[in-house]
């Protein structure tokens, strides 16, 4: 019995972390669209979570304006981002 539901929690929880991401996955693409972001890298977790890292060469205003949209998002439970450095190390 315990095993049962043991499995049946899991199931719960990994159903409930995929439906945090699907949404979380169509919104930030259509935000990126509507501000023309098109240089950025980013991860979307399975509880929705974004991982994103945009150009160095995007302006404070930009770069904080985006952030705010996705932090405000309802689909979007958090947003950890940066912005890539000009730093690069050669052999």
């Amino acid at each position: 019995m315990r095993q049962w539901i043991l499995a049946l929690t899991i199931g719960f929880t990994t159903l409930s972390a995929a439906a945090g991401k699907a949404p979380a996955e169509a919104a930030l693409p259509r935000i990126l669209k509507s501000e023309g972001i098109t240089n950025v890298s980013y991860k979307v977790h399975e509880d929705g979570f974004i991982h994103i890292v945009f150009s160095g060469r995007m302006m404070d205003a930009e770069y904080d304006r985006v952030l705010e949209l996705l932090n405000r998002h309802p689909d979007i439970p958090g947003v950890l981002a940066a912005r890539e450095t000009d730093v690069f190390c050669r052999p």
